[in-house]
């Protein structure tokens, strides 16, 4: 029993030998790009191994510095090779260590591990990778105001600053692309099919939140929630009917108005009683209710 055990023992010492010996020559792709290069790839969490990289803590009884370099693993940075990597700005700057890193990046051009940082591990120390993507940070207008002020290097690095606006034109070929886009809500979430009267109240309800007959919200979000919404309410109605239809959407809103009416009720009921007093007759100089 005994030399049965020191043959397996002697065997599993020639396997991790020969694992170490052929592991420093084994190829690590990090990231394998696709032939078609420009794809947008977005980031969710920030932080500084998803942006720059990282290197695995060694978790194998194999692991040793010679094969260190299979335990890299890539950043957002190069998985957006010669692409547009999307990132959210708070999301950023609530992680100040990539914050800073990344703002080095841009200035370098190149992609490097941070020495000394927690996700270096022993002696090994990549090369830098040139930074070859497009970032775009996404925000709130202040935002770019509130860094343009406080960080000096921020409007060198970014010099763009593309503001969306809330509303498009009520054209046709607008109106079209918000049916569209109602489509793509029903298919993806699986409601009831809209017929014709529901896609009416839908741009009528996006011409309300522009607040002009000649606008259309851009507040998509708004618009696919009342979708399923009516999805909702017309469960709750007619169990055996399987289209949304404008009375479906309509009582949607009358329900969303009713649950947030808490405000308005209060207010007139301070109107009935006569602690807030309302004049809508005559005239007074320098005054308004």
């Amino acid at each position: 029993v005994l030399v049965r055990v020191q043959c397996l023992m002697s065997m599993r010492i020639s396997a991790l030998v020969k694992k170490r010996f052929f592991d420093r020559y084994t190829l690590n792709f990090v990231c394998v790009h696709t032939e078609h290069a420009g794809y947008v790839f977005t980031e969710h969490q920030p932080n500084l191994a998803n942006l720059c990289g990282s290197i695995e803590s060694k978790g194998n009884e194999g692991d040793t510095l010679e094969n260190g370099h299979l335990r890299i693993r890539a950043g957002a940075l190069h998985r957006a090779h010669a692409g547009v990597l999307i990132v959210q700005l708070e999301d950023l700057l609530a992680e100040e260590e990539a914050w800073t890193h990344l703002k080095r990046a841009l200035r370098t051009k190149q992609v490097l591990l941070p020495a000394g940082s927690s996700q270096s591990q022993g002696m090994l120390r990549p090369e830098g990778v040139p930074l070859t993507c497009k970032l775009v940070l996404v925000g709130e207008p202040c935002s770019f105001e509130r860094l343009s002020q406080e960080d000096s290097s921020f409007r060198e690095l970014f010099k763009v600053c593309a503001e969306f606006d809330t509303s498009m034109p009520n054209s046709d070929k607008n109106q079209v692309a918000l049916i569209a886009y109602l489509d793509r809500v029903v298919a993806r979430y699986g409601t009831f099919s809209l017929d014709s009267s529901a896609y009416a109240r839908l741009l009528a309800y996006a011409e309300e939140l522009a607040e002009s007959h000649t606008r259309l919200s851009t507040s998509f979000v708004q618009i696919a929630d009342l979708v399923l919404e009516s999805h909702a309410v017309a469960v709750d109605m007619h169990p055996d009917v399987s289209v949304i239809t404008a009375h479906v959407v309509q009582e949607a809103l009358n329900r969303r108005q009713y649950v947030c009416s808490r405000a308005r009720e209060r207010f007139r009921r301070m109107i009935a009683c006569g602690e807030l007093l309302v004049e809508v007759q005559g005239y007074r100089i320098g005054r308004i209710n």
